[in-house]
């Protein structure tokens, strides 16, 4: 694999994940087929960093995170997708920054996983992240995601700052 087509799959990631949920009424459903799309990029045993979550360690542990427990719906839009080559043979640094609209769901756990969660309660969200992804063989090793703070720009009078 190479850095440029191990980039391309993180932004097809990207492109893929806003399709694996969809909220109808007060049911929250995961579609599955998207769902295999994205974790066929993740090494077994791969782990996933992500704000307010303990790590998931390998890659039942991130698609059941996906399933069961992501709390999101919307899109994700890229700002910038920066690769580069990692330390080893055939590894790749990826760093992604972008934004995501769409809505926070607190949902109530569905009795048998193949059901849709109830919706209990949503709250539209945009969110800025920064997420860091190490791929070695063109597969997913690990990523972090990290939420950027709310930066409210205000005018102070000079026309060249804010």
């Amino acid at each position: 694999m190479t850095v440029e087509s191990d980039r391309e799959a993180i932004a097809h990631y990207y492109e893929t994940i806003d399709r694996v949920t969809r909220v109808d009424g007060r049911s929250f459903h995961v579609d599955r087929k998207p769902l295999g799309e994205v974790m066929v990029l993740f090494e077994d045993n791969a782990s996933y960093a992500r704000e307010g979550h303990p790590t998931f360690e390998g890659k039942a542990a991130i698609e059941d995170f996906f399933a069961h427990k992501r709390p999101l719906s919307g899109s994700h839009h890229v700002a910038s997708i920066i690769a580069s080559p990692g330390k080893g043979e055939n590894e790749t640094n990826i760093i992604v920054h972008g934004q995501f609209i769409g809505a926070h769901y607190r949902t109530r756990p569905s009795l048998h996983h193949s059901e849709p969660r109830t919706v209990l309660k949503s709250t539209d969200t945009t969110l800025d992240f920064v997420d860091y992804w190490q791929m070695r063989d063109g597969k997913v090793v690990s990523r972090e995601s990290s939420i950027l703070p709310a930066v409210k720009l205000e005018r102070t009078g000079n026309v060249n700052s804010y």
